[in-house]
């Protein structure tokens, strides 16, 4: 079998267990996409009156289900605008189809964990990880990240197949430089900005900060050659992000708007969100250094596991290793980093890292809201972290692959199996955090 064909099936089959593993987790819905509800209270709930209030009763830009007389724009409602109109098109040549948005709303946020999970795999077998390893890390790493408690409220941003695809063609872009890649990021881009804003927003750090990285690492190349080839990408986030400042100039009726919203950099990230998560086995393990667990609930939440915490530490003692005592072994851990080009993807992750903590407001450089309008209006910056999450996860699966190589490269096969078999399974087990988060909810 051909690499093409071999990649599709394992895509198909990564997809299929991936869909039953979601299916398990979310029985209930699955089983009654149409008349069940993920969440009864808080921002779930506002969240699916918006939404089922436009698809049956609204119409255009305007929504009128809230802050009666005046109404309010479809955007700042969390009802989806585009999948509303979608539904309501849809109603427009079967009729009663908008009886089932509940249904299609259901199916397309779930649907999007699989899809997350292939493009994991996709970006894991570009760096050489076997198919087998990429297929099972790639769902472990989608279904570990806390993006899952969006579902529960902030369905727009809870399509856990868009960062993954964002970072799959970013990095294709990055390779290969072909233009189709940066068309598919405006495309998709677009389409999700208008399922929610933050989608918008997270396309642009993670496009503005891969643009930085790569300025510092090829800081020896012109200018000019950097720009080029930057600009196409920046292009790509840049006219959708003018499209939707149009649009929004063009439709929203409300004219007094805060420039200061409640909350500016109230969400950020933590450590506790960062070593600690309740509903992961294990996930308590450090909290003598970060507190109680169970206060380690957030929007910033990116808990990353005790394997990639290991990793970190390991990594970190290699490079020092090498720094104070220069040796082949320590050095041979951390080469192909470089030679894969992943240091400009670590960079990127570490930005998105630093604006998701508020850095540098929350060091104190408060008068820096007063000059940043736009980001004012995204003042839950945590959620940047997932950037992080998924680049960082990248490079724990790069490392353990790398290390079980060494290891074998040195006659040392069980020591190698024994560390790898060690490191998946505790990285399958904690990824039950899901099914733990969802089940206290039913």
């Amino acid at each position: 079998m051909n690499p093409p064909k071999r990649h599709l099936r394992n895509a198909i089959i990564i997809f299929v267990i991936s869909s039953f593993a979601a299916g398990i987790i979310f029985q209930e819905i699955v089983t009654h996409l149409n008349s069940s509800l993920i969440s009864n209270g808080g921002d779930g709930i506002k969240n699916y009156y918006t939404y089922l209030y436009q698809v049956q009763h609204g119409s255009g830009t305007h929504f009128q289900g809230m802050n009666y007389p005046y109404g309010e724009h479809v955007i700042f409602t969390d009802n989806m605008p585009l999948l509303v109109w979608l539904v309501q098109g849809i109603g427009q040549w079967m009729p009663g189809a908008t009886d089932y948005a509940l249904g299609i709303m259901h199916f397309l946020v779930l649907i999007s964990i699989p899809v997350g999970c292939v493009f994991m795999y996709k970006i894991l077998i570009r760096f050489g990880i076997p198919a087998w390893l990429a297929g099972l890390c790639g769902i472990i790493i989608v279904f570990s990240c806390q993006q899952y408690m969006k579902i529960e409220g902030h369905f727009g941003m809870a399509f856990m197949g868009y960062i993954p695809m964002m970072l799959y063609w970013l990095m294709l872009y990055d390779e290969r430089r072909k233009i189709i890649y940066p068309f598919l990021i405006f495309i998709f881009t677009l389409i999700f900005a208008f399922f929610h804003l933050y989608n918008l927003a997270i396309s642009t750090v993670l496009i503005v900060f891969y643009s930085f990285s790569f300025f510092i690492i090829h800081f020896k190349k012109s200018f000019l050659r950097n720009l080029i080839h930057t600009l196409p990408i920046i292009i790509s986030i840049l006219v959708p992000t003018v499209i939707v400042k149009l649009f929004l100039s063009a439709t929203d009726q409300v004219t007094d708007r805060p420039d200061y919203p409640y909350g500016v950099f109230g969400g950020a990230t933590e450590g506790k969100h960062i070593f600690l998560n309740p509903d992961a086995p294990m996930g308590n393990m450090l909290q003598f250094l970060f507190g109680p667990a169970e206060k380690a609930y957030g929007e910033g939440s990116v808990y990353l596991g005790l394997v990639s915490f290991g990793t970190f530490l390991f990594v970190l003692t290699c490079c020092i290793a090498w720094l104070v005592r220069p040796k082949k072994h320590s050095k041979a851990l951390l080469t192909e980093v470089y030679e894969n080009n992943y240091s400009i993807w670590l960079l990127t992750g570490f930005f998105a890292l630093l604006l998701g903590m508020g850095v540098p407001i929350s060091w104190g450089w408060d008068t820096l809201i007063d000059h940043i309008a736009t980001i004012r209006q995204f003042r839950t910056v945590g959620r940047f972290s997932w950037i992080f999450y998924f680049i960082f996860q990248i490079f724990v699966v790069l490392t353990l692959f790398r290390t079980y190589r060494y290891l074998i490269s040195k006659d040392k096969k069980t020591l190698a199996t024994v560390i790898t078999v060690t490191c998946i399974a505790i990285s399958f087990i904690q990824s039950f955090a899901i099914y733990n988060f969802f089940k206290k909810k039913s």
